[in-house]
């Protein structure tokens, strides 16, 4: 009888389809900020400039980050696996609830094959920032001045080989939407009809011990946008250093537009663990042709109450010496961050 039971319930146990694992992980993040705008040259009631003036200024207790993900595994076989994610932004009460990236990977013992609809963001700063505690958008300030040009949102198609050698593999990627003007990802837009540009990439990544690099190059076509500060080819080489005390980090990109004219992008970054805590430190600067530059830094310090909470105080502030756009920027803030 006891055989019978065994039998019947394997039996059920494989009519049943297999499904894929999914996961549910993400972060909330809140804390009290304050940010200022100081234009470099404004004009007193009475016609008398005053250098400095603030612009504007905004404080009080805001979500600085939320979103949750959804992420699934299925093992296809003979080695190969599919991993689909979806991201969703969701900040609380009063806040819209918007989509972020989401992406399939097929991998194997042929490398890796990933598809989606991105943000790409400015791609020297996850290395040569170094992991520091701070606000970490010198490239989208979102209450000023960009000092590394950030990116947009894309489709991204892209392969990444196997371990060519010991920690060293290559990347090849179509870019979709990338460029001046942000393209409609996700959209299935057409070049015919758009006008943003597409790009190739070809670049290499180490990651063996303490050292990571990352070296990539990309070239720019376009078939609507005549637009003369459009992205035209680009090179970033970035990398960081574990010491075990601290870790360093250093990135430079040059950008060349379809105007000629070139900016180039520099970054440094320091992060120094002490016990629970990490301090941190990042400066950036952008130089383009023509123009004045542009330059910030990032201040932080983390203290870790779990490995999944931290309490952080971040100051931030940078500064656009360009003369139709000066100003300098400063954000303070103190926040509580859990993920899940």
């Amino acid at each position: 009888m006891k055989k019978h039971l065994i039998a019947a319930a394997v039996a059920g146990a494989f009519a049943v389809p297999a499904m894929a694992q999914v996961t549910v992980s993400g972060k909330l993040r809140f804390a009290y900020e304050s940010a200022e705008k100081r234009s470099a040259l404004s004009t007193h009631t009475g016609g008398a400039p005053i250098a400095g003036a603030v612009a504007a200024k905004v404080q009080g207790l805001r979500v600085t980050d939320g979103d949750f993900r959804l992420t699934a595994t299925e093992d296809l076989g003979g080695g190969m696996r599919a991993t689909a994610y979806m991201e969703v932004l969701s900040r609380g009460r009063t806040t819209g609830i918007a989509g972020r990236d989401a992406g399939i990977t097929l991998s194997g013992g042929f490398g890796s094959i990933f598809i989606g609809a991105i943000e790409a963001a400015n791609g020297i700063e996850p290395l040569a920032a170094a992991g520091a505690p701070g606000y970490g958008d010198l490239d989208a300030n979102s209450f000023g001045y960009n000092v590394l040009r950030g990116g947009s949102n894309v489709d991204f198609l892209s392969y990444t080989t196997p371990e060519l050698t010991k920690g060293l593999t290559a990347r090849f990627a179509l870019v979709d939407g990338d460029g001046a003007t942000a393209g409609n990802a996700g959209t299935g837009g057409m070049q015919a009809t758009s006008t943003t540009s597409e790009s190739i990439l070809v670049g290499v990544n180490y990651n063996a011990g303490p050292l990571r690099l990352a070296l990539d190059y990309t070239s720019s076509s376009d078939n609507a946008n005549t637009t003369a500060t459009r992205a035209d080819n680009r090179t970033r080489l970035s990398g960081s250093y574990d010491l075990g005390v601290m870790r360093i980090g250093l990135g430079y990109e040059t950008l060349k537009l379809a105007n000629s004219a070139t900016d180039k992008q520099t970054m440094i970054g320091v992060a120094l663990p002490l016990g629970a805590a990490t301090l941190g430190a990042s400066y950036a600067e952008g130089k383009l042709t023509g123009a004045q530059k542009r330059s910030g830094y990032d201040l932080g310090a983390n203290y870790a109450l779990s490995k999944r909470t931290y309490a952080g105080v971040h100051y931030l502030r940078s500064e656009d010496k360009n003369a139709t756009t000066a100003g300098k920027d400063s954000k303070f803030r103190i926040q509580l961050a859990h993920s899940f």
